[in-house]
């Protein structure tokens, strides 16, 4: 229904084009913005077809906004849909009816005095008045209204245009927007993203509560140039930054970047910095973007390097290993063993043939120990093995027991403690691994001092260990660093070893994630550090 159209002529209808352009306004925002356009002097020129005017009432009229033509004592003749929306009374119950009858009582003679009259004398009315009127519920409600004459061209007299607006439907709008504001400011914490703009003709800077966050600023401090806040940012990133930005600024190119960044109390972070011109003919007058705290994101990744880093290594070690094992060892074990069957024990003395037997059954369990350590490293790149829970004390003193007479022998005093009774593991590794670290301390024992060990399961923050600590002969790790862990890698001259225990345990412990450290400083023992789970934080 187009109201306007029972009294305006086209030529009033252009020349009321800024009446309905700020009708379209009210749709969205306060009734207090009509009366500020209402001051733009040009926008009450002619600038639009009358079809196109026509067009745009339909739309403001369609609107949320109650739009009332009334004669000029008030009796409404014309009401849109929306008051329904805002008094509960459709069109067909208000028409015909004066608006005083909806009054509240004690709100009549302000609205006839403030805006009745006003508005018959044709003077402008500055802002809305705020009154209530009686809903259809049988309540009253908070309306604010402005109030306009229309001279009706053709016609016996003039008739008046009130527009109305519900106070609860501005506070609803007024809440969806704070909720806005706050589940923005929410997700950004979440995700640690600020938003920012910058203005070129005032060169001024805004950030949201998100930015200064990551900056370590305190809100409103917001730098006061852009070389203040490219200030933040590490060489080279700065100078790569600039350079990008000034892109923006005169082409329109946008950009993003992950940089180095130093905030203001000196935390070291990784940024992502996103920033696209405002849509128009370059140069721009406007850039905005995001920028993101992106620090846990690059520490998984270079963990994740790092993992990979170690298992290539690990499989190269493997690869080696086996190789060495299938060829260069399995060979010369199986031509003595053949040759051990070979020989004639009839012509041999019993002492000479219970020597043989003795060689044979070496051999046989050389070639057996050889074959298990294969089957162990093809484990290893296979990593297939089930985890289960493994109870530490019970293993442990299985492993004890399996060295009893040499630690009986060498009067060993072992010391354990253990913060967790259980270790998600693989049961064949960790025993391995133990047995390894007790062969080692065993065959290392000083002479000055009984031996005395430390197997203690600690669990730390982020990571549960071992430690293995014994007092023996020790070795200079400073010297020789990670060659301790290599296979064949022996560095006691007197003390016979063939590197194979160590390079064993640490292939088992990296295959499943973990780290082995060793300190160690001659004639003062050695200390290893197990860490089972440092790429599994749990």
């Amino acid at each position: 229904m187009r109201a306007g159209l029972v009294f305006c002529s086209d030529r009033q209808w252009h020349q009321n084009a800024f009446f309905l352009f700020v009708l379209r306004c009210c749709l969205s925002v306060s009734l207090n913005l009509y009366f500020w356009l209402l001051q733009i002097e040009f926008a009450t020129k002619s600038f639009m077809e009358g079809s196109e005017l026509r067009a745009l009432w339909d739309d403001v009229w369609a609107g949320p906004i109650m739009i009332c033509l009334h004669e000029m004592d008030g009796t409404y003749m014309q009401v849109n849909e929306a008051a329904k929306e805002n008094t509960g009374f459709t069109p067909k119950e208000l028409v015909g009816k004066s608006p005083y009858d909806f009054f509240h009582p004690e709100d009549r003679n302000h609205i006839l005095t403030e805006s009745h009259k006003k508005a018959q004398e044709g003077n402008a009315q500055s802002k809305p008045i705020r009154y209530r009127f009686r809903h259809k519920s049988g309540g009253y409600i908070f309306l604010e209204t402005f109030t306009f004459i229309l001279n009706k061209e053709g016609q016996s007299g003039p008739a008046l245009m009130t527009f109305s607006r519900a106070q609860h439907a501005v506070k609803e709008l007024q809440a969806h927007l704070s909720r806005q504001n706050n589940l923005w400011t929410q997700v950004g914490a979440l995700i640690s993203v600020g938003g920012w703009e910058y203005d070129v003709p005032s060169q001024s800077i805004w950030w949201t509560s998100g930015t200064f966050d990551i900056y370590d600023l305190r809100e409103g401090k917001a730098p006061q140039s852009l070389e203040e806040s490219f200030a933040y940012f590490e060489a080279p990133g700065k100078a790569r930054l600039q350079k990008d930005f000034d892109l923006c600024l005169l082409k329109g190119e946008p950009f993003d970047l992950t940089l180095p960044f130093l905030s203001a109390t000196n935390k070291k972070k990784w940024v992502r910095c996103i920033g696209m011109a405002m849509p128009g003919e370059p140069p721009t007058e406007k850039v905005f973007g995001v920028i993101q705290d992106i620090s846990i994101q690059i520490e998984k990744q270079h963990r994740q390097t790092q993992m990979l880093d170690f298992l290539r290594q690990q499989n190269e070690r493997l690869e080696q290993f086996n190789f060495i094992v299938s060829h260069n060892l399995r060979a010369p074990v199986a031509n003595l063993m053949s040759l051990a069957h070979l020989m004639d024990d009839t012509s041999l003395s019993q002492e000479q043939t219970q020597l043989l037997h003795f060689m044979k059954d070496s051999l046989e369990n050389l070639g057996n120990t050889l074959n298990e350590l294969s089957d162990a490293v093809m484990g290893l790149q296979e990593r297939n093995l089930p985890r289960t829970f493994v109870h530490l004390k019970e293993l442990v003193n299985k492993v004890i027991k399996a060295h009893q007479s040499q630690i009986q022998v060498k009067k060993v005093q072992i010391n354990t403690h253990f913060d967790y009774p259980k270790l998600f593991y693989i049961a064949q590794y960790l025993e391995s691994i133990l047995h390894n670290l007790v062969s080692n301390a065993l065959k290392f024992v000083s002479n000055d001092r009984p031996p005395v060990w430390e197997i203690a399961f600690e669990k730390h923050k982020q990571y549960h260990c071992l430690r293995f600590r014994d007092n023996g002969l020790g070795l200079d790790f400073k010297k020789f660093g990670d060659n301790v862990f290599g296979l064949h890698k022996t560095f006691h001259r007197d003390i016979p070893g063939k590197g194979l225990g160590l390079f064993m345990t640490r292939a088992q412990v990296e295959a499943l994630g973990g780290q082995i450290k060793l300190s160690s400083e001659p004639d003062k023992g050695a200390e290893f550090f197990i860490i089972f789970d440092k790429y599994h934080f749990n």
